[in-house]
């Protein structure tokens, strides 16, 4: 996944590589040190499914349905601290299946096949009839 200055890989045996610009701690190896080469994500897991470099934040499942986040993700998550790891995210009981993340908003599907989405919704984006500048919690776009 092609990120803002950054990438992001996920391996065959599931574990995260990442290398670019770190300045936001998106490499999520607990620093904010570019890396010209690929750098293991610090968690070491292995078992990540989808994954999604954004802006300056990364965003991740894991095969039992966690959401996880690390970097700075003030625009779509609401904090305005940088994370330097994965830090799960919205542990409300809903299994997530795919993630993808821009500078602004966050599409998530779900087990059931249920597309979500939370972030920035100025231009309308989020595709959920609002406009509304900041959402900081998923709402359910299509079942």
């Amino acid at each position: 996944s092609a990120g803002r200055y950054y990438t992001i890989r996920k391996k065959s045996d599931g574990a995260l590589w990442l290398w670019g610009s770190n300045e936001y701690s998106q490499l999520g190896d607990g620093t904010e040190t570019n890396a010209n080469v690929p750098i293991q994500e610090n968690s070491l897991s292995s078992n990540w499914n989808s994954i999604s470099a954004g802006n300056v934040q990364s965003m991740a499942t894991k095969d039992d349905g966690t959401l996880w986040g690390w970097g700075s993700a003030e625009r779509v998550l609401g904090r305005d601290n940088a994370r330097s790891g994965p830090t799960q995210e919205f542990t409300e009981g809903t299994e997530w299946s795919k993630v993808s993340s821009t500078s602004g908003h966050i599409m998530v599907i779900d087990k059931d096949n249920t597309l979500w989405g939370w972030g920035d919704s100025t231009h309308g984006e989020v595709g959920n009839g609002s406009y509304q500048h900041r959402r900081y919690h998923p709402v359910q776009i299509v079942k």
